[in-house]
């Protein structure tokens, strides 16, 4: 009878060296928030000769903590992961499209850190070739990419603009921020259990600790805000252009893109601000080499913008 679990796997396996992985016999620890990403997650670990502890791993819909896979709701899969002393663990969102890395040493790592160490092992030891991340993810892809003299392309942000504008460039790998992995040779989407596969198959290659790995990589801060806009009715766009505008004014040497709000681009950091397509509201995004350096741009972008924020 057909599995559609049984069947992604199998077809995860064929795209990582799953004789490598095996022959390390990693110590794994998984948090799937009792949601049925477990239907997959345990039967692919098991396949990777992996001796898995799970915590939370049941598929009953017992959300034991709010679903978003963050520093804030992942404290007691951390403390897990510490005590457990297993060399990585994975944290994945209910649907299982979004992963975060656990250390056992430094505790939750950012969900920017799961599309960047796919990316370097893809461009490193798999195939070279351009990558796509949307506006607001962090730019250590970028770098990464760089690196290996591989072209760096930003979609407006949303998965199916990501999908997009990868199939027009021919992406060898993708995806957002939030943790989604995308990885054209397994599917077009989001998909936590390859971003499992090719971080351990990473591991195995470079037999090195994740903590090794993330040390390795350009490290920079991303800091996040949101306003609410004055006046702004029900033509949240029209309020938005404005706005807009009087940014490019206060950051007129700096280069940038309104291809999805308006993103600024310095040679170290960077800031996206744009409109919410449901809500009267202005996200902000900024990354730079420190938080305080983060927090700073975006404290910038706000003064600028008081007049319009209710």
């Amino acid at each position: 009878m057909f599995s559609a679990p049984n069947y992604h796997v199998k077809k995860i396996l064929t795209l990582v060296n799953a004789k490598a992985i095996r022959a390390r016999r990693f110590k794994v620890a998984l948090e799937t928030i009792n949601a049925s990403a477990s239907v997959t997650a345990k039967p692919l670990l098991a396949a990777l000769g992996c001796m898995v502890v799970g915590l939370n791993t049941k598929t009953n819909g017992d959300f034991v903590h709010m679903p978003e896979p963050n520093p804030k709701n992942l404290a007691a899969f951390a403390d897990f992961v510490k005590k457990k002393k297993v060399d990585i663990g994975f944290a994945l969102d209910p649907d299982g499209d979004r992963l975060v890395l656990v250390s056992p040493t430094h505790g939750v790592i950012s969900e920017e850190y799961s599309v960047a160490l796919a990316t370097e092992h893809v461009l490193k030891h798999i195939e070279k070739g351009p990558i796509v991340i949307n506006q607001s993810t962090s730019r250590m892809s970028e770098d990464i990419a760089k690196a290996y003299k591989c072209r760096a392309y930003h979609s407006i942000v949303g998965e199916p603009n990501v999908v997009a504008l990868m199939r027009k460039k021919n992406a060898v790998i993708g995806g957002e921020g939030n943790g989604g992995v995308i990885y054209p040779r397994l599917h077009y989407g989001r998909d936590g259990m390859m971003g499992i596969a090719l971080v351990l198959d990473y591991m195995a290659k470079s037999r090195k600790t994740i903590d090794e790995l993330i040390v390795a990589i350009p490290h920079y801060e991303i800091a996040k805000d949101k306003v609410t806009l004055k006046d702004a009715g029900a033509d949240i766009k029209k309020a938005f252009t404005v706005l807009r505008e009087t940014l490019i004014k206060k950051f007129k040497d700096v280069p940038h893109t309104v291809t999805d709000g308006v993103r600024f681009a310095w040679p170290d950091r960077w800031l996206h601000v744009r409109a919410s397509n449901t809500e009267p509201i202005v996200r902000l995004f900024a990354e730079s080499p420190t938080l305080a350096e983060s927090e700073a741009l975006i404290a910038q972008a706000k003064k600028s913008l008081t007049p319009f924020i209710a």
